[in-house]
């Protein structure tokens, strides 16, 4: 679905919405909230990590806190700030008590409330009944994060990659895997199984709940990742493209279907060329000059076993290091080595800001930019670049395009989300 920004320009009122504003992410604590009996303490997703930092009930003081500084290079999804509804007195704040606590957070680590991506959740526990279930239930942040990438899982991936091209699709058909007799379910009884099947991180098991009724069974379970093949088949008119693709280990998942895309599309013949790139083949993070950092590799669009090895190549050559990437840099070197080219159709980890946006003043082609991980926004780097260079934004669902022809002060809506150009930028602003 094309989304074209001059005819549903609009002009809201609205507030902006600063990186590190505690006033600003208390509100959205606010506004986001869900409500559980209790927390469950089971490990992370597969590709994900937890880290807790505590707090005593009805406490601002936050513990465990040495391990903050380990996550800071980190990629963090997500930080929950978890209370109980349990209270002792009718006079009590929440609200109040997770401001002060969301004022701790701040002091130790100041860094974590300016990352603009992250996402703020309040998680209200709710099965507290008296005061000693409250007492023992978890209360403080629960910060979710991306692990480092290295070379074991490099290797993980490389396996997986083989396995997908070898099946020639994204996933296999969930497995159920239970001892227990479900040929016979009883009617409204709730039962827990583990199924096989494909995250967007790759095959993983998955525990997930079968509710039975009337004898039948319902089951939900996680389905891999589409973005690339949702984008490139939305748009088969793109011809002569170059594309150029971070490999760095939180993009492992796109870089599968990017080579089961050009396994099954070959004789489209829609590719001169790949670029791959990894920020630097694990260059130490303080020696990385912006526009000099390297670790990009070439591939001829017209082979099939060629791509798939220098995507490997670059996989285990660099694991990316820090969270900004090489994008402009990759972009500015694949349009010199592929110079018929007509399209350069970049794949970006939406989490990760280029290091190196000062250079797109010298692109000379529009970048056509495919967003990864826009579940929760758009990074708003990636609009001032197609808007810049001429190009468009393309997630999952939709293609953001015309954003050139925006003007200051107007906007657009995604997902009720609304990005408005201030002082010549896209800011991402809430509706009040």
């Amino acid at each position: 679905m094309k989304l074209f920004l001059s005819a549903i320009c609009l002009f809201a009122f609205a507030m902006t919405i600063p990186a590190n504003d505690i006033e600003q992410i208390h509100q959205e604590l606010q506004k986001n909230q869900l409500a559980i009996q209790e927390l469950d303490r089971s490990p992370a997703p597969s590709g994900k990590k937890y880290l807790y930092i505590s707090s005593s009930f009805g406490k601002s003081k936050l513990e465990d806190q040495s391990q903050l500084q380990e996550i800071k290079s980190a990629l963090i999804e997500k930080v929950e700030c978890v209370n109980t509804s349990y209270s002792r007195g009718k006079k009590f704040d929440q609200f109040d008590l997770d401001k002060r606590r969301l004022e701790k957070l701040e002091k130790l680590a100041p860094w974590l409330l300016q990352r603009k991506m992250v996402n703020w959740v309040t998680i209200a526990q709710t099965g507290a009944l008296q005061f000693t279930d409250a007492k023992r239930m978890f209360h403080g942040f629960r910060i979710t994060y991306r692990p480092q990438y290295d070379e074991k899982m490099a290797k993980e991936e490389a396996d997986y990659i083989d396995e997908v091209l070898t099946r020639g699709s994204l996933a296999p058909s969930p497995e159920f895997r239970d001892d227990r007799d479900l040929s016979s379910p009883t009617e409204g009884i709730i039962t827990t199984c583990v199924i096989k099947t494909s995250s967007s991180f790759g095959e993983a098991e998955i525990v997930d709940t079968l509710v039975f009724k009337g004898g039948a069974s319902t089951l939900s379970y996680a389905k891999p990742d589409s973005t690339i093949f949702n984008v490139l088949e939305r748009n088969k008119d793109w011809k002569d493209n170059i594309i150029v693709h971070d490999v760095t280990g939180s993009m492992s998942p796109y870089t599968i279907q990017v080579l089961l895309w050009h396994q099954l599309n070959f004789e489209s013949n829609r590719n001169l060329g790949y670029v791959f790139f990894n920020d630097g083949n694990n260059m130490l993070d303080q020696d990385k000059i912006a526009g000099k950092v390297g670790g990009v590799y070439f591939a001829e669009g017209n082979s099939l076993d060629q791509v798939k090895r220098v995507a490997k190549n670059a996989m285990f050559s660099g694991y990316g290091g820090d969270l900004p990437e090489n994008n402009i840099e990759a972009t500015l070197r694949g349009i010199e080595q592929f110079p018929k080219a007509k399209n350069v159709v970049m794949i970006a980890d939406n989490w990760a800001t280029p290091r190196d946006l000062e250079f797109a003043d010298k692109l000379a082609l529009p970048i056509k930019i495919i967003l990864c991980g826009t579940h929760w926004g758009i990074n708003t780097a990636y609009l001032d670049l197609a808007k810049k260079t001429g190009g468009s934004v393309h997630t999952i669902e939709k293609d953001i395009v015309d954003l050139a022809k925006l003007h200051e002060g107007e906007s657009f809506e995604l997902n009720h989300i609304t990005y408005k150009i201030l002082k010549g930028k896209f800011v991402k602003i809430a509706s009040l």
